[in-house]
C-alpha cells in the first residue's frame, strides 16, 4: 500500500472510490495500491507514505525522492522470477507453487523485488518478466503462473 495526500491523489487523477495502482520508482520499482493519507496513521506533507516493506521493495529511505505513476494493471498470466541468490535445486518448484498464494490480489511490476519465506528460509527474487508483455503492472491471481528463470 502507498498512502498519498488528497492533493496528490487529485494531481495523479486517482479515483478515491476504487483501488488505483501505482508504480513507484526509487532505486528499484515497486507497485502498490493507492490510498488516501486520511485512512492512515501516517502523516507527511507533500509526500507519499510507504511502510518499511514498501521502502525495502523500492530500495528507498524516509526522505528519498521517488517517481510515482498511475498505471492500469492487467490480469497476470505469467511471472518470471530471478533469484537474487542461488537456491537449492528442487526447492524452486515448491516455492513457485506457494508464491502466488502469498501475493494473490497484489500488483507486480518488472524490476520489483519480492521476499518469500518457505520452510524457515527466506527467498529473494527480482521480477524479471511478466505476461502480458505490454503491462506496466499485473495483478497476481490464483491463475497466474510463476517460474524461475
Amino acid at each position: 500500500m502507498a498512502f498519498l495526500e488528497d492533493s496528490d491523489i487529485q494531481l495523479l487523477g486517482l479515483n478515491q472510490q476504487q483501488q488505483d495502482c501505482l508504480v513507484i520508482t526509487g532505486k528499484r520499482k515497486a507497485s502498490a495500491w493507492a490510498y488516501s493519507m486520511r485512512y492512515s496513521n501516517n502523516s507527511s506533507q507533500n509526500g507519499i507514505g510507504l511502510d518499511v516493506t514498501m521502502r525495502n521493495i523500492a530500495d528507498v529511505s524516509i526522505g528519498d525522492t521517488v517517481v510515482i505513476e498511475k498505471v492500469t494493471p492487467l490480469a497476470g498470466e505469467r511471472v518470471i522470477l530471478k533469484p537474487v541468490e542461488e537456491i537449492i535445486p528442487g526447492i524452486s518448484a515448491r516455492v513457485m507453487e506457494y508464491v502466488p498464494f502469498a501475493i494473490k490480489d497484489n500488483p507486480l511490476a518488472v524490476g520489483e523485488r519480492i521476499w518469500y519465506s518457505f520452510d524457515g528460509t527466506t527467498f529473494v527474487f527480482d521480477v524479471a518478466d511478466v505476461q502480458p508483455k505490454n503491462a506496466s503492472a499485473i495483478v497476481v491471481s490464483k491463475n497466474t503462473k510463476f517460474a524461475v528463470g
